[in-house]
């Protein structure tokens, strides 16, 4: 692979050279000889101690009577997909025959769904059979699942053992045959382009979908123009003196060509043409963020405000922020709608990136240093007296109790689960 794999540090590489000349002859490997499904037999405290196994957190490592037992009970667990990531972390890789027999066993596997084969694709499994098996499976993902996860797709592109591979495929058909993954695609190997542990790959594959892309080459290359020409401003805006940064912001903006139209990195569905300069503001954070107001494409449109910001990674915030969107997603599909807005928020670069300007809402920290500073954290009603300032009417103070408390209820489940705070 082009990346380390961080489970497996001392990992051996064979290289092997033939010497000779081959005449045109081809290498030939053994063949797969093709296995029937056997009927096993399973005892019920067999039975009970392999869904102990297989419904363990992913990431608990499989101790070696696990498995031995997974092993000696492959035929039954093949009726099972998601048993198969367990069968195949107990398979001892430096055995031949152990490799042979795992490649004759996903044929006679039930197939997972698009979502269970995500994992085929971790570094752990990094036998290319398996990584094939598990891009098959993908095939059934429809465009919206590849959209929600197009992050995880292109970091995993990281653990294959050569540039053209299936994942590499799969991803440009898609790109190509749906924009808004094109968008994603572009902007998620652009942002990454710079480590030289997957530039040379993430690069290739650049050229490729841009060569593909048709029409949408023009657009991309016009949003790349205006992340570009941003950060110059932003740049300067950073080596000029505070009393001056206000002024060199919006002679800086105004000076700028940019076309008539583009699409915004952070959501392909939104157009913008020009910039509202006289709104446009830099924020007193260290790395000196831009706030730009952009006039909305569409004449009834209202103006499109956004943060674009240099000196900062944002690749763990848009992380965190799909993962929040997942949350949400799965939630609302078990009928539980607890009214989450996560922001959007994007990497077009080496720490460059937009993000999503939340409307109508405020922070905490403004919330409190309003309502007297560092007593006002203190006491238990000023997010209450804030909200019932913000909602006047009896029926406008009983929704914002009802989505401040869902609201509130959803991001601290999801901030426990990822760890954060």
């Amino acid at each position: 692979t082009c990346y380390p794999n961080l489970l497996q540090l001392n990992a051996p590489i064979l290289f092997a050279r033939f010497e000779g000349r081959p005449f045109g002859r081809r290498i030939f490997y053994p063949p797969v000889e093709p296995t029937e499904p056997k009927k096993q037999e399973v005892s019920q405290s067999t039975i009970d101690k392999l869904n102990r196994i297989i419904s363990a957190d992913p990431l608990a490592p499989l101790v070696e009577e696990d498995k031995m037992l997974l092993w000696g009970n492959r035929y039954y667990l093949a009726s099972n997909p998601a048993a198969l990531p367990k069968f195949l972390l107990s398979i001892h890789w430096d055995d031949h025959k152990q490799v042979q027999e795992a490649h004759r066993m996903l044929k006679l596997w039930n197939k997972p769904a698009a979502m269970q084969a995500l994992e085929l694709l971790d570094a752990k499994f990094a036998d290319p059979v398996v990584r094939d098996f598990g891009i098959e499976c993908l095939e059934y993902m429809h465009d919206g699942e590849c959209y929600d996860y197009m992050l995880q797709l292109t970091q995993v592109l990281k653990h294959e053992p050569y540039h053209n591979s299936a994942l590499a495929i799969f991803l440009l058909k898609r790109a190509w045959s749906n924009p808004r993954i094109g968008h994603c695609f572009f902007w998620f190997l652009k942002a990454e382009m710079h480590l030289e542990e997957v530039g040379e790959r993430y690069t290739l594959l650049l050229e490729a979908y841009l060569r593909g892309c048709g029409l949408q080459l023009r657009e991309l290359m016009r949003q790349h123009e205006v992340n570009q020409l941003l950060v110059r401003v932003a740049e300067k805006v950073k080596t000029t003196p505070s009393s001056q940064r206000k002024a060199v912001l919006h002679e800086g903006l105004a000076a700028l060509r940019l076309p008539d139209s583009f699409q915004l990195p952070l959501d392909q569905r939104i157009k913008v043409s020009k910039l509202r300069v006289e709104k446009c503001k830099y924020m007193d954070s260290k790395k000196l963020p831009l706030w730009l107001v952009w006039e909305n494409a569409e004449p009834q449109g209202k103006p499109i405000s956004v943060i674009f910001k240099v000196g900062d990674d944002l690749r763990q915030d848009a992380l965190t922020l799909q993962i929040i969107r997942i949350f949400d997603k799965i939630w609302k599909h078990e009928g539980l709608d607890l009214l989450l807005k996560p922001y959007g928020c994007i990497a077009t670069g080496d720490e460059i990136g937009m993000i999503e300007v939340v409307k109508n809402a405020d922070t905490t920290a403004n919330i409190n240093k309003a309502a007297g500073g560092t007593a006002a954290v203190l006491r238990v009603d000023t997010i209450t007296k804030w909200l019932k300032k913000c909602n006047n009417t009896p029926e406008q103070w009983a929704r914002a109790q009802e989505v401040f408390a869902l609201s509130c209820a959803g991001y601290c489940v999801a901030t426990f689960v990822l760890g954060i705070g």
